[in-house]
């Protein structure tokens, strides 16, 4: 079974504060690391509202690989 991660879907259905939670870290990250070079390569791009919500995305796709490796 394969399971598919949206952030659109995760903020409707779970409510604005975990969006808004993971918005949040996303524009947070400031030291070099994978997470800030996808941010400001986007944001260059696209602007940091849409840098903001991509990496948003990654950190959760990111988290749900740590659940799912660490909980089988």
């Amino acid at each position: 079974m394969k399971v598919l991660v949206n952030v659109n879907q995760v903020k409707h259905e779970k409510g604005i504060s975990f969006y808004a939670t993971l918005v949040e870290a996303a524009r947070a990250v400031t030291k070099e690391t994978y997470l800030s070079a996808q941010y400001q390569k986007i944001a260059a791009r696209r602007g940091s509202k849409r840098a903001a919500f991509a990496v948003a995305h990654t950190i959760l796709v990111m988290c749900y690989h740590i659940l799912k490796t660490t909980l089988h």
